[in-house]
């Protein structure tokens, strides 16, 4: 795949010697490539996108377009994009440039906690200029909002109903199945809470937000990556999403999300239910994820978690700032 990569660029950016090119690590679906010129000049990000998935190539390219004439930065300028490159075995590719910095789970570990408060205070910051972009439907975004609901609740629940599906197919507990799909019925009342579909990235995590710290100055967020799992949906799904995957339980860090947002208020009634309902959502989503991808230990990992939300007979308070406070 590298000798293509350089193939590529040199058709791509014929002035240009490739100093240096190496695999990045972080996705489990694209194959990403980093690359330095001899010149010195600006480096660049060689996505490559499976070749039964051509649609998410177009697909982020409209996203980091959409972002774009919204004023939402910083993000990769795109420099070459094709849905079938000949050096990569007609697979398609996009080349961008590579942002300054590193991802912040790369440095996380060695924050302060003021400076761990800061970064997320900033990151709460960049997502909610993501949801201000307002959106025509509720659903998951290919190159259009693939069957658009008018309503969350519609649109969430149709999505269980599709995971449940392959969770049943896939050999998993019947009990559990129809136990779900009560779960998610009983508290549809707390999706419609949503009544305005808003772009979400989805996968806002630390791989995909880099920082970088010049002269011993604070750490500032130097990019958003990686959209293509971006849907139109309700803010609140986007921030269980980045508490499941990156906060875990970490005061400093929600606190300081929260506050980018511009605090719970403005996230609606009922947050700690809402929160706690789409954590146990993406958990049945992620099941299927791991599922796809073959990793067992992972999605029998999601199982066990979801069946705690159904035998505990309810929904798991998972308060963001309060409640951590009085403990």
């Amino acid at each position: 795949m590298t000798a293509g990569v350089k193939q590529l660029l040199a058709e791509v950016l014929p002035d240009r010697r490739i100093a240096d090119i190496g695999e990045v690590h972080g996705g489990r679906i694209s194959d990403v490539f980093g690359v330095r010129f001899v010149d010195g000049s600006e480096p660049a990000i060689v996505k490559v996108y499976p070749s039964e998935e051509r649609w998410k190539r177009a697909k982020e390219l409209d996203i980091y377009e959409l972002l774009d004439r919204h004023g939402v930065a910083p993000i990769p300028e795109i420099w070459h994009s094709e849905a079938a490159s000949v050096h990569l075995d007609a697979r398609p590719c996009t080349v961008m440039t590579m942002m300054e910095g590193v991802p912040l789970s790369t440095v996380a570990g060695a924050m302060a906690e003021h400076e761990l408060f800061d970064v997320y205070r900033q990151m709460g910051e960049l997502l909610a200029s993501v949801h201000a972009i307002s959106m025509d439907a509720f659903g998951y975004i290919t190159t259009e909002i693939l069957d658009p609901a008018t309503t969350n609740a519609e649109y969430i629940l149709g999505s269980v109903e599709r995971h449940l599906e392959q969770y049943a197919t896939r050999g998993g507990s019947q009990s559990l199945w129809s136990a779900l799909g009560r779960h998610f019925a009983d508290h549809a009342s707390l999706f419609d809470l949503c009544k305005r579909p808003a772009l979400c990235h989805n996968d806002f995590h630390e791989n995909n937000v880099l920082v970088t710290r010049r002269d011993g100055s604070r750490w500032s967020i130097s990019g958003l990556i990686d959209m293509e799992t971006a849907i139109a949906a309700d803010p609140v799904s986007d921030v269980a999403k980045t508490d499941w995957f990156a906060i875990r339980g970490s005061r400093t860090k929600v606190d300081g999300l929260i506050a980018g947002l511009g605090g719970e208020s403005a996230l609606g009634p009922s947050l700690p239910e809402r929160l706690a309902l789409y954590r146990q959502y993406h958990e049945l989503e992620m099941w299927g994820f791991f599922d796809h991808i073959g990793s067992a230990s992972e999605r029998d990992e999601m199982t066990a978690e979801l069946r705690k939300a159904v035998t505990r007979g309810g929904i798991r308070l998972a308060r963001p700032s309060s409640a951590r406070r009085s403990r």
